[in-house]
């Protein structure tokens, strides 16, 4: 048993802590891919404190693991209508949009957040993974055009990365100019 969950089975339900630790589980499930026991660890969170923020994150990021597009409408609804941070409403939806594959979304936000906003090291993180991770021309064009206009360069091993899709573009644009 991790020390995460032990504390968590630890702590009575009555205890002012109980919610912390329940959430803090939650996430620990979550990021370990132990999905079914993350829903029903997030039900009973749901049941203590349906509008709290952590509630409303964290049911926000199941939704997206299984891909349960009504949920993800409801949360996405939830964490604008709290007005709690815009920045994170607009990573979870990065997380949506790279989740289900929707690289014009996908796309345009990430260009929204790299040009037109000052954003978090924690999103710009965020970004560069999930830009890296996707594979697709369009994505990685507008980080590179970022980096360039801020004068920063990609590390050598992701450099490699960005240059097999970018090569992988050319050869497509050339077959499809020959047809």
């Amino acid at each position: 048993m991790e020390l995460i969950e032990k504390k968590f089975r630890d702590t009575p339900t009555d205890h002012k802590k109980y919610l912390k630790r329940l959430s803090e589980y939650v996430k620990y499930l979550i990021e370990n891919g132990r999905i079914l026991e993350a829903k029903y660890f997030y039900n009973k969170m749901q049941e203590l404190k349906p509008s709290h923020i952590k509630t409303i994150i964290l049911g926000y990021e199941l939704a997206i693991k299984t891909f349960d597009n009504e949920s993800v409408v409801l949360f996405d609804r939830a964490l604008y209508d709290s007005k709690h941070d815009e920045e994170l409403l607009l990573r979870m939806r990065l997380k949506y949009y790279y989740s289900v594959n929707n690289e014009k979304q996908f796309t345009g936000l990430v260009e929204y957040l790299l040009f037109e906003r000052t954003i978090k090291t924690e999103t710009f993180d965020l970004i560069g993974e999930l830009v890296i991770t996707q594979n697709a021309y369009k994505p990685i064009s507008v980080l590179v055009r970022y980096l360039k206009s801020k004068k920063r360069i990609l590390h050598k091993q992701v450099e490699g990365q960005v240059r097999r899709v970018v090569l992988q573009k050319l050869v497509d644009t050339i077959v499809e100019s020959r047809k």
